[in-house]
């Protein structure tokens, strides 16, 4: 039985409490033929700037169907599914935030089937090679907050599906920081919990469009 429900959430009501990092940030292989990235310096390196198409991860296929599917008012109250797959989409801005790996390592369901594209990244398969983008990500990540808005849960069985615009503020004192982008999240219910099977992030292009930079890079 298929049932979907809608739900609003909030900016935080205070910022991480992860210590400032490099601005630095990974850059990914050029493999997506595609794909015309740039990058500025004071943004988060979670999240860069891309035009063009961003590559949608397979992985969003196991979930795809016939079956017809209905939004529900977000005013209409959420099940206890519904709200235990928000709680784990939560934790994962929540680490994504305050860069921490332990947090997001527990979100993640630790198999070959996890997939994730970053923002402006290929695709990327497997939990081992997820883990390790996390870690080179948060490496370099500056300090900020994150968190998820204008989200929509759609349950099945043991299936689910968040889709959410993700909030990432790195302020720092006079200088304003603030990026989006809009995030589909898969999850599949194991041994009883909630775990993310899939995350895909696709920036939003500010104003104006954006910024160009050159692509930064680890050392």
């Amino acid at each position: 039985m298929l049932s979907t429900s809608g739900w609003r959430s909030s900016p935080p009501s205070s910022g991480c409490s992860a210590p400032s990092r490099s601005s630095s940030s990974p850059s990914p292989s050029s493999t997506d033929r595609n794909r015309t990235c740039s990058a500025r310096s004071s943004f988060p390196s979670y999240l860069r700037r891309c035009r063009g198409s961003c590559t949608r991860g397979s992985a969003m296929g196991w979930l795809a169907g016939g079956r017809s599917r209905r939004t529900l008012p977000w005013s209409i109250a959420m099940d206890d599914t519904g709200r235990a797959v928000v709680a784990v989409n939560a934790d994962f801005y929540r680490a994504l935030g305050s860069c921490d790996l332990a947090l997001m390592t527990r979100v993640w369901l630790q198999g070959p089937e996890a997939t994730c594209v970053h923002p402006a990244w290929p695709l990327i398969e497997g939990w081992d090679a997820i883990y390790a983008s996390w870690s080179r990500i948060f490496e370099h990540q500056p300090h900020m907050r994150a968190w998820p808005s204008d989200v929509e849960v759609t349950v099945d069985g043991q299936a689910a599906v968040v889709t959410c615009m993700e909030n990432l503020d790195s302020s720092a004192g006079f200088v304003a920081s603030m990026t989006q982008a809009r995030a589909r999240n898969a999850f599949r219910l194991t041994d009883g919990e909630w775990k993310m099977l899939h995350h895909h992030a696709r920036p939003v292009e500010p104003r104006g469009g954006p910024a160009r930079a050159a692509r930064p890079r680890l050392n």
